[in-house]
């Protein structure tokens, strides 16, 4: 505070909340503790998780290859496997880079999101659902055990939905001595170069161009549920559930304008935006509307709000015992 009097003034007026302040240190100069006063202003008015969100960016704009290449080296010497027994229910710990179990963390959550479908998604009745918890075990049992798949149970490596998102700006993707390719993997943060050629020599690419003219893949009221194509996009503009920053391996593309409700919402980019299962059953269950929020000098954020009307889903019929 003694180095910033804009934060302090910006705390006592109530501009920025208390918990924000310690997100905000992570971009202070490590010598002076002094922040851009540009930050300050952009996170005025904000909740803790989005004052989060708009740090970790500005960081990640001015982040310095070395220090990327450095953490992910020190990472790699630390990774281990632990396993532990508490209570009789058994359990193992993985720690080393924060890329790479991001990217089992994804197998994961693409094994219980096909499993949520397989059984009905959002039309199966809440008495018959299973929990999030333990859809993701069953899926790690399947991929620690080799199986068995059997039954309903579908495979850990089935769907097209895209596991792990890498973005890099077209300008730096072959780089130059004075311009090194710094990659962002989502959800994780920058990346080293040496894992981004991994990425590159192993896994399927996919490219998405963004013009000037506006966002591609509209699909209208042709499809009601995202493409994978959609859900890159979407992983790349929202990075995580866009209510409480939540990975992308565990969110669900979400209609702004419900598909079953009057307004008829669309399948298209600008018309949808990430939310976690949590999330997203909670805003449904209160019939809240999700929306851009604008703000004065700063960027749009998402926000909620009673939905009209004109935006409440048609109720869904709830399934019979015997059924």
């Amino acid at each position: 505070m003694a180095a910033n009097p804009k934060l302090g003034e910006a705390v006592a007026g109530g501009a920025i909340i208390p918990d924000a302040v310690d997100e905000l240190a992570k971009a202070a100069d490590a010598k002076t503790g002094r922040l851009p006063h540009e930050l300050i202003s952009a996170t005025e008015g904000l909740t803790a998780d989005q004052t989060t969100d708009v740090v970790d960016r500005f960081i990640e704009e001015r982040i310095d290859v070395d220090e990327v290449e450095e953490r992910f080296r020190q990472q790699m010497a630390a990774r281990t496997v632990r396993g532990y027994r508490n209570r009789g229910l058994a359990g193992i710990a993985i720690e080393g880079p924060d890329p790479l179990i991001d990217a089992m963390w994804a197998h994961l959550g693409q094994a219980a999101d096909a499993r949520y479908q397989a059984l009905g998604g959002r039309d199966t009745s809440l008495e018959d659902r299973e929990t999030l918890e333990h859809r993701r075990f069953d899926a790690a049992r399947v991929m620690l055990t080799g199986g068995d798949a059997s039954e309903s149970e579908p495979s850990i490596y089935t769907g097209g939905r895209p596991s792990v998102v890498i973005a890099v700006d077209g300008d730096q993707l072959f780089g130059t001595p004075d311009k090194p390719v710094v990659a962002t993997q989502i959800g994780t943060g920058p990346i080293p170069t040496e894992l981004l050629e991994q990425y590159m020599a192993t896994a399927p690419i996919s490219i998405l161009l963004k013009g000037r003219d506006g966002a591609p893949l509209w699909l209208g009221r042709t499809r009601r549920n995202a493409s994978d194509k959609q859900f890159l996009a979407l992983a790349v503009r929202d990075r995580g559930c866009v209510l409480c920053r939540a990975s992308i391996n565990q969110c669900q593309a979400h209609h702004l304008m419900p598909w079953t409700a009057p307004g008829q919402g669309r399948t298209d980019v600008d018309q949808l935006a990430l939310l976690c299962q949590r999330c997203h059953g909670d805003l449904h269950h209160r019939n809240h509307t999700l929306y851009r929020q604008r703000r004065p000098g700063g960027k749009p954020l998402w926000a909620t709000r009673p939905a009209t009307p004109n935006e409440t889903p048609r109720a869904k019929p709830q399934r019979r015992q015997n059924e």
